[in-house]
């Protein structure tokens, strides 16, 4: 191998995590600064894509993640947003690093990669939702710019008091959404709310009616007049929102 290939993969071990021993005779000072240049551009770079996570952990616990990272992993994209997902799927294999410091870390950095691929997914056609809908005739459809999500602990009160707090008894249910003025929202749902959008979300052009005898058979021992009211109640949220609109004939 020439020389010169020897002393650039020579040269990427060092900036990648390698030993100062790897340092040619007089090129101490300027390895130094390129491998901390590429530490830190990729410190900013994680930080911005989870800018609440890595606030959980001691710094020496977040620095050790992105170095083992830096070290051992690679990122087969050239697009700095979507890096964050492959250093998330790194984290979640150094639980016995983080989750006795954090252990809702991973379902932090989930939410959190989760609004940013939101904020940058592809337009679609916004629904332009009337004041209501017939609960028996429309046919509804749901944005694909909607996403169900199921926690074990309240990533969603976390991001908004920056405290951790505990899991509980139950799963926690997320709707996560885009606005067509790109505001990302989320809101808790109930389990029923939970289970009717993802009825829209695998079957689309069902009407209310249609949704509610599914739950009838999901839930067998609720009372068919709380599904109606409950069901109803949901798709009346959702419309509202524009999360569903009139699919019309396009399912």
């Amino acid at each position: 191998m020439l020389s010169f290939q020897k002393s650039q993969q020579q040269f990427t071990r060092y900036l990648r995590g390698g030993n100062s021993q790897q340092i040619p005779e007089g090129k101490a000072a300027g390895w130094q600064l390129y491998r901390h240049l590429v530490y830190e551009n990729n410190r900013t770079m994680i930080e911005s894509s989870f800018p609440v996570c890595w606030s959980f952990l001691p710094v020496t616990a977040w620095q050790q993640l992105i170095e083992e990272f830096l070290a051992n992993e690679t990122s087969p994209t050239p697009y700095f947003h979507q890096a964050g997902r492959f250093f998330m799927a790194f984290v979640v294999t150094r639980a016995d690093l983080w989750k006795p410091l954090c252990p809702f870390l991973a379902e932090l950095m989930h939410v959190e990669n989760a609004e940013m691929s939101l904020a940058i997914a592809p337009d679609e056609q916004p629904f332009t939702n009337g004041s209501d809908f017939s609960f028996a005739q429309t046919r509804l459809g749901i944005s694909s710019l909607a996403w169900p999500l199921l926690y074990e602990y309240p990533v969603h009160a976390i991001l908004r008091s920056g405290e951790a707090l505990p899991a509980g008894e139950f799963p926690v249910c997320l709707l996560l959404w885009r606005t067509a003025d790109y505001a990302i929202k989320r809101v808790e749902l109930a389990p029923l709310a939970f289970a009717v959008v993802e009825m829209l979300h695998a079957g689309r052009g069902m009407t209310g009616e249609q949704i509610v005898q599914n739950l009838r058979v999901a839930l067998p021992h609720s009372e068919m007049d709380y599904l109606q009211q409950q069901g109803r109640a949901v798709l009346q949220y959702l419309w509202a929102e524009e999360i569903v609109g009139d699919a019309g004939d396009d399912f």
